[in-house]
């Protein structure tokens, strides 16, 4: 069995700003603030 580590979050980032922002928007901005607020070096993907 495998174990599921994807967390899900659900994000009100249009609603916040006030900004009809599109779906490429949103990933880009959502991306940056991952990038922003972890140590990329100890992310790890798996493949299996």
């Amino acid at each position: 069995m495998v174990e599921s580590k994807i967390e899900i979050i659900d994000t009100r980032i249009t609603d916040h700003w006030g900004v009809d922002w599109n779906a490429m928007e949103i990933v880009r901005d959502f991306l940056q603030n991952f990038y922003d607020a972890n140590s990329v070096d100890k992310i790890k993907i798996e493949i299996n």
